[in-house]
């Protein structure tokens, strides 16, 4: 790969081009000629999807908040909340900063920069909600990295990020380094975001999901139905991704990356899925009383995610295979399943430009992206 620019001025046949670490970088960003098509699909349904967390008002959450919740339901939302933060600030600007660099395909680019922006809309939501919560803001932002928890997350979802960024960075400026090694580091990347979409996130959304079924923070919720059925097509980006590299790139190079990694990209999978079984516990830890959910039922919906998404990139599973025994979260990740008259909650079911939005894991499957 020769040294990044931002507009190569000779032309360029994006239909030879890789995704990645292409000779001729980028130039003009064209979309009548593509390589994927299905991934410029994609995009524009996640353009689509477009929302404002401003439009859902927490009226009644905050008075719920402040008024229904004893001190204990308090410091367990709150505990979720800081993790989130955490989280889509850390993939808010992740997948730009470590990935954009190399990709050498204009749809491939225009996914990721729809990516990272809605990952920006999910933490203009937690400000959201934050701002309409709570008196005083800093007392959720100034403490996140407080939680030996929450930090130990960081620096896990954070790793494969920079082992990258620190690699790749030096082989563009220097041309230093070796193009194995470059693919290793990606796919690993690659590995680890998309455990951190599809699984990351859900021990946080079975909880506040679960204050919703019993009445309660139901703003709240659909903001976070809102941020779930993003998550979905998130993943289903960073799948097609290692999808295409493992049989459409047709670089021999590549397919042995991912032989050789495979152990260790099982080995990230399960980690991922010990650690968000250990902030279960670390939630209930005070014997908390969450109606309709527990740790252990959130540790085994865990270890289910982990399977379905391991699967579906060819890993197998990592856990023996359990029913998932949280029925609820289906509901909540599904729009239609939140819709209410207009008078009663804010409507999450809307699309720009169309009229149904649901995104569910059938329905992914019949869109053929991938």
């Amino acid at each position: 790969m020769k040294k990044s620019l931002v507009f190569n001025q000779h032309q360029i046949d994006y239909l030879q081009q890789p995704m990645f670490f292409g000779s001729d970088g980028l130039n003009m960003q064209r979309y009548d000629i593509l390589k994927y098509p299905k991934m410029d699909k994609l995009t524009d349904k996640m353009h689509s999807f477009f929302w404002r967390p401003s439009e859902i008002s927490l009226i009644k959450d905050r008075n719920d908040y402040q008024m229904q919740f004893n001190d204990e339901h308090r410091a367990f939302f709150n505990k979720n909340l800081k993790r989130q933060i955490l989280l889509d600030s850390a993939n808010g600007r992740g997948p730009a900063v470590a990935f954009l660099p190399f990709v050498t395909l204009p749809e491939v680019e225009a996914a990721i920069e729809a990516w990272t922006f809605f990952e920006t809309i999910h933490s203009r939501s937690y400000q959201h909600i934050i701002r309409d919560m709570y008196t005083n803001p800093s007392e959720i932002f100034d403490t996140v990295l407080e939680d030996e928890y929450i930090l130990q997350c960081a620096k896990d979802v954070t790793k494969h990020y920079d082992d990258f960024i620190d690699y790749g960075y030096k082989y563009l400026a220097t041309g230093v380094g070796d193009s194995y090694t470059l693919k290793r580091l990606l796919y690993l990347a690659l590995i680890n975001v998309y455990m951190l979409e599809s699984v990351r996130f859900f021990v946080s959304f079975a909880c506040h999901f679960a204050f919703a079924q019993n009445g309660l923070i139901e703003g709240i919720a659909s903001i976070m139905t809102l941020i779930a059925r993003d998550e979905k097509l998130h993943v289903a980006l960073v799948r097609m991704i290692l999808k295409n590299i493992k049989q459409h790139e047709n670089d021999a190079e590549w397919i042995k990356v991912i032989d050789d990694c495979k152990d260790e990209a099982r080995a990230i999978a399960k980690a991922c899925g010990d650690q968000e079984q250990e902030w279960a516990d670390y939630l209930f830890e005070n014997d908390t009383t969450l109606l309709g959910v527990n740790a252990n039922m959130l540790k085994q919906n865990v270890r289910q995610t982990v399977n379905r998404s391991c699967i579906s990139i060819d890993l197998g599973a990592i856990y023996a295979i359990e029913p998932d025994p949280i029925d609820y979260l289906e509901k909540w990740t599904s729009s239609e399943g939140v819709q209410k008259a207009p008078q009663e909650t804010d409507i999450t079911s809307y699309r720009v430009g169309s009229v149904k939005i649901d995104v569910t894991e059938d329905i992914l499957k019949t869109m053929d992206l991938g």
